[in-house]
């Protein structure tokens, strides 16, 4: 029974108002809700094995996968490798070091001298750009340079999981070796691997190289003898430059008189099928060889003349001694005397063309066109092929190269139309990050004169030397 809030008067259950004082009644209104709430409650049922197995696998998998990330975030941290190769070079566990990073295996690499290199050319500091670059979420195929500038690793970031992880390769980078002889078809063989040089001075790819000591050796043949060449070399680095090796084969040049020029010289014993004529030296000679030679000549009819036989060191003042014995009447000569004045006004030609070309140049690096250049260069020369390659990949790189000075030092008349000009070259290099070096560089240049003019055949890099700006 229910009964008024307001004077206590007994009512009915559901008795909206009270029918002594009329008061509104809502109490009876308040248990009906919660009869029916009461009504409306269902008891819960247990969990099914099923579905307790399916919250309990959920549970796992999570648990998984938050350790799965932390176990793959922990493999491919790039510290790992940093502080692997910290802790070889400071235990001078050359395999341990090298195992870190990737290794060019096409190129030369003597492993104790390449590791000595990089410790004793600040491993310190290449360790702080390593851990900078560890540390960087955002920088990838990043050079990692010496004190001196040049590059000796780039961090590449590859995607492992795109877009969630990442693994970096520390890419040891070697130089470019450029190799040259003095002789022609000459073969050099540096560790094992061997490449023939077809033209005497020309400047050919041997493949690439790490910093380290080699042993090169060079042999060569002409129609005076046999030449051989070894030494000891070491290649340190160039930065983004090649190294250039050029082998000296030693020999000696002879002069040589003759009263027939159109006789036919022979050495020890062979006939070389060449006329004295032929020849503006004698030579190249090996220096560890005695070589004997003479000369013959036949007349108008078919009498066969010869010279003493004389051996390469056997000079009279100062020339091979080639005299027939016969009439001075009947001897032929064909001596030319050599225009000194001509020969001047064709170096100072030759001088001229590099120079200008040097201003072209200037002119083709900063606007990456070759067609500015070329029409100083022999087409399909070793100096045509170099630069047209150089001045290409030059295309959005934002580099500048401003040429202070450019000095002829020395030119040599070679005779055939061929020239060497040798220059001392100042300029500045501006890279993309705004930093400059300054360049002291001596050059030589060989130059020839063909139907269309001078042309240069070859450049070759002698010394350089750099400076941070």
């Amino acid at each position: 029974m229910n009964f008024c809030t307001e004077c206590g008067k007994a009512l009915s259950e559901n008795s909206s108002f009270c029918t002594e004082c009329g008061s509104p009644q809502t109490q009876g209104k308040k248990q009906q809700i919660e009869k029916s709430v009461e009504v409306q409650q269902v008891p819960k049922k247990p969990l099914s094995r099923k579905q307790k197995f399916s919250f309990i696998a959920s549970g796992v998998v999570v648990a998984c996968l938050i350790s799965a990330h932390f176990i793959i975030t922990s493999m491919i941290d790039p510290m790992n490798q940093v502080q692997a190769m910290d802790r070889a070079m400071s235990e001078g566990k050359t395999e341990a070091f090298l195992k870190e990073i990737h290794i060019d295996q096409t190129a030369l690499i003597n492993k104790e001298d390449y590791f000595q290199y990089i410790k004793e050319n600040g491993w310190e500091d290449l360790r702080y750009q390593l851990v900078g670059i560890a540390d960087s979420e955002d920088k990838f195929d990043t050079s990692v340079r010496d004190a001196n500038g040049n590059q000796v690793f780039v961090v590449k970031k590859n995607a492992f999981v795109p877009g969630l992880y990442y693994t970096y390769e520390i890419d040891a980078i070697p130089s470019d070796l450029i190799v040259s002889s003095n002789l022609p078809n000459t073969t050099l063989t540096i560790d094992k691997q061997s490449a023939e040089v077809k033209e005497a001075e020309e400047e050919m790819s041997f493949g690439k190289a790490y910093p380290g000591q080699f042993e090169i050796t060079g042999t060569a043949s002409n129609v005076f003898g046999d030449f051989t060449y070894k030494e000891k070399i070491n290649v340190l680095s160039q930065g983004d430059e090649a190294i250039y090796l050029p082998v000296e084969l030693e020999g000696s040049y002879h002069t040589f008189y003759t009263n027939i020029p159109e006789s036919t010289l022979f050495i020890n014993g062979k006939s070389t099928k060449k006329k004295l004529s032929d020849f503006d030296t004698l030579g190249p000679f090996p220096v560890d060889q005695e070589v004997k030679l003479h000369a013959e000549w036949k007349d108008e009819k078919g009498k066969t003349y010869k010279t003493e036989s004389v051996n390469q060191d056997g000079d009279t003042w100062g020339a091979l001694d080639f005299d027939f014995d016969v009439d001075d009447t009947i001897a032929a000569s064909t001596t030319t005397q050599t225009n000194d004045e001509d020969s001047i006004d064709e170096s100072e030609a030759a001088q001229s063309h590099v120079l200008d070309f040097r201003v072209a140049y200037e002119e083709a690096l900063n606007s990456r066109d070759y067609s500015i250049v070329a029409p100083f260069l022999l087409k399909q020369s070793a100096a045509d092929k170099e630069l047209k390659k150089y001045i290409g990949d030059l295309q959005d790189k934002g580099y500048s190269y401003e040429f202070t000075d450019n000095t002829v030092t020395d030119i040599e008349d070679l005779g055939d139309n061929t020239f060497t000009v040798s220059t001392n070259e100042v300029f500045i290099f501006t890279n993309h990050l705004n930093e400059q070096t300054h360049y002291d560089r001596e050059k030589t240049y060989t130059v020839i004169k063909n139907e269309e003019g001078f042309k240069i055949k070859k450049i070759s890099i002698k010394d350089t030397d750099r400076n941070d700006m």
